[in-house]
């Protein structure tokens, strides 16, 4: 009987440790735009609050393998020089190995037309602010502390939003 209640008590302690310590496996395949041929050299990483917890690059099939992600709930992020990111949110990992085949839309999100402000998603024009690049002038700071523009950091691409919906919290 102690020997019942002692393997008991071990199997309660370890048995939980060993189901957090569970793996799985996320593989896939990344595809140029909508078309059928993969992406190569797109690097791919699993974040979880701004944390990198695994990462990968795709071959030259666009074929990636991230093996051994602990389970759990994580961000898939794609990424190339030259275009811009792609992040997919709530990417489930569990025990089983997950495939997933995705579109890497390209280089540019955003396009303009000369002289005209975008539309903002539900429809309007009006309080769009401008986005601004690079180490911001005193002036800069001053318009951004009034909410006339909105800094956003290094332009890396030259396809980066150029305004910005402070209503709906989008750029555009």
């Amino acid at each position: 009987m102690k020997l019942f209640l002692l393997a008991s008590l071990l199997l309660s302690l370890i048995g939980p440790r060993v189901a957090l310590g569970q793996q799985g496996q996320l593989s896939g395949q990344i595809l140029e735009g909508n078309g059928p041929a993969g992406f190569p050299g797109v690097t791919i990483t699993l974040q979880r609050a701004d944390t990198i917890l695994a990462g990968t690059m795709t071959g030259s099939n666009g074929a990636f393998t991230l093996p051994a992600v602990p389970v759990g709930t994580y961000d898939l992020v794609l990424k190339m020089v030259g275009y811009r990111t792609e992040k997919l949110v709530g990417v489930q990992i569990t025990p089983q190995a997950k495939t997933l085949v995705l579109p890497f839309l390209g280089p540019c999100l955003y396009t303009y037309t000369r002289h005209q402000r975008p539309t903002c998603p539900a429809g309007h024009t009006d309080h769009l602010i401008p986005m601004a690049y690079g180490l911001p002038s005193k002036h800069t700071m001053q318009r951004a502390s009034r909410g006339k523009l909105r800094l956003a950091g290094c332009q890396v691409t030259g396809c980066d939003p150029r305004y910005y919906c402070p209503i709906h919290q989008k750029e555009l």
